[in-house]
């Protein structure tokens, strides 16, 4: 009996995984993050046939990048697509044909994983916001866990991520040439000064 139990529990598991909601590029590198400009990416995702609820919906998308610096912060934002159905005579009208509902985002570092932004759905809103702060320079992972909730269509998401790196404070020898250039002007107008 426990073996038979076992069995069925593996199979539903491996059920689950095969038919689970995929996205084109669940894993992307985005290189070293610019302090200028923001980076941009997206993803589609398809995938389960159940009700919105239905964990074959769910995927997780990782974008991988480099922080060159120490980071003051990092933030960015997804931008969700939904479509409803609004035709009057359909028999799922109010339904969402596509569309996404984001779960949870987070970011990975050295198999830790710290949760940046939650509870964002296509039920309450259509963008998807995260924020870290005071980051360490280093590899990173960005993990975005959500569901696919569109009926008929894949959903979508288009997402902007930037960092603002931390000033670097001018190393000793840079106030040393300031002070021998700051004593050269002097110099040159007490000497214009005198010859006068």
């Amino acid at each position: 009996m426990f073996l038979r139990t076992l069995l069925v529990a593996a199979a539903t598991w491996a059920a689950g995984v095969a038919h689970a909601a995929t996205c084109t590029s669940p894993s992307f590198s985005l290189g070293a993050l610019p302090g200028d400009t923001p980076v941009t990416f997206s993803g589609t995702c398809t995938g389960g046939s159940g009700g919105h609820d239905d964990p074959d919906r769910s995927f997780v998308s990782y974008y991988t990048f480099t922080l060159t610096d120490p980071v003051s912060w990092l933030w960015g934002q997804l931008a969700l697509h939904p479509v409803r159905d609004l035709h009057p005579d359909s028999p799922t009208r109010g339904s969402f044909l596509s569309g996404l509902s984001i779960d949870l985002i987070s970011l990975i570092r050295g198999g830790i994983e710290t949760a940046i932004g939650t509870g964002f759905g296509i039920a309450r809103a259509e963008r998807a916001s995260f924020y870290a702060a005071d980051l360490d320079p280093g590899d990173y992972t960005l993990a975005i866990y959500g569901s696919n909730i569109g009926l008929t269509q894949p959903g979508h998401y288009d997402a902007t991520m930037g960092v603002s790196y931390v000033a670097h404070a001018p190393e000793p020898e840079t106030y040393a040439l300031m002070g021998l250039g700051l004593i050269a002007v002097a110099a040159v107008a007490r000497r214009r000064r005198g010859s006068r």
